[in-house]
Parts: structure tokens; C-alpha cells; sequence
């Protein structure tokens, strides 16, 4: 699959190209990310509407969990480990029903 190919899947879900071509990113790297990060990647305000927008969109349809960080900050998303296999006609419906569980960070 070509990086062009990626994008257009992604966008089929209903996210604009800049939000694919960073949840692609994510993806193929650790599966992790913060607000922050999508806000740099995007040159956008962290925490403005654009940026909230897409987490929870992330969230609302169910492709990510947040949890919630030790100092109560911030929260890092991950992806929502599927239970189903999610096609572009059932996008909108479609629901994980998986648990997140996040140990503590240590102080050290």
C-alpha cells in the first residue's frame, strides 16, 4: 500500500488529510500520542478547537482510549485494540467495547 493509498483509507473514515497523515504517523510508530503532538504536527494551537476536535472524534467513535496521566495534566490516547473488524460502511457504528488499563508511572 503506497503512503497515497494510507491517506485515502484513513480519509474514507471521515478525517481530513492533515488528521490521516498524522494518525498514519502515529500508527506506524508507537500507536501512542498526545494532544501536543498533533498540535506541532499540524501548526496548530495545542488545546484549541482543530486540535480538540480530533481526539474526540478519536474517542467519540471509539478508534481511541485516553488515559489519563499521573500528574492529571495532560492524557495520552492509544488506539482502541479492535473487537470487530471496522469497514469503511460500518465506520460510524462500530464499537470496541475493550477496557484500557494503564499502571502508574513511577517517580523515580
Amino acid at each position: 500500500m503506497t503512503a497515497t493509498e494510507r491517506v485515502q483509507a484513513v480519509i474514507d473514515y471521515g478525517f481530513t488529510e492533515r488528521e490521516a497523515r498524522f494518525l498514519i504517523l502515529v500508527m506506524r510508530h508507537s500507536g501512542l500520542c498526545i494532544k501536543r503532538q498533533y498540535a506541532a504536527f499540524a501548526g496548530i494551537a495545542n488545546g484549541g478547537d482543530r486540535c480538540n476536535a480530533l481526539f474526540t472524534k478519536l474517542v467519540r467513535r471509539r478508534f481511541a482510549v485516553a488515559i489519563p496521566c499521573l500528574h492529571n495534566r495532560a492524557r495520552l490516547y492509544r488506539r482502541a485494540p479492535p473487537s470487530r473488524s471496522i469497514t469503511p460502511s460500518a465506520k460510524q457504528t462500530a464499537a470496541t467495547g475493550a477496557a484500557c488499563r494503564h499502571a502508574p508511572l513511577s517517580s523515580g
